[in-house]
């Protein structure tokens, strides 16, 4: 339960530390910044034995979540009024999608490539922020 009090905690965080310094910067500027971090995290989770720090690393990872609401709110500013509601709704149906199959298949890499597993990860991060 540790780890998902970490996560918990880091989320709650996270929210709030993204209001407020988004009123200062740019919106993908945050989003960068993040994944950036969430790249950074998932490299250096391997290096690390201690369990807490392992724990706090592996976590870093949600911050990518974190930040869904700030990339909705760049979406839906592309499109007009009459259908923002259906493309913010087809955009969320496909991002989870999407973290339900990259969950499930991370899962599985997990119990055979667990270190090759994070550097993919932090490839595919990598490759997202530019």
């Amino acid at each position: 339960f540790f780890v998902n009090i970490v996560i918990g905690i880091l989320l709650f965080v996270s929210f709030g530390l993204i209001s407020k310094i988004t009123d200062l910067t740019g919106r993908k500027l945050i989003i960068v910044l993040f994944i950036m971090l969430a790249t950074a995290s998932s490299v250096i989770v391997n290096f690390v034995s201690i369990i807490y720090t392992s724990a706090f690393l592996g976590s870093i990872v949600v911050f990518v979540g974190a930040v869904l609401p700030i990339a909705i709110s760049i979406i839906v500013d592309f499109f007009p009024t009459h259908v923002r509601t259906m493309a913010t709704c087809i955009c969320m149906i496909f991002g989870r999608v999407g973290t339900s199959a990259g969950t499930q298949l991370f899962g599985l890499l997990q119990t055979s490539y667990c270190e090759t597993s994070y550097y993919g990860l932090a490839a595919f991060l990598l490759e997202l922020e530019y």
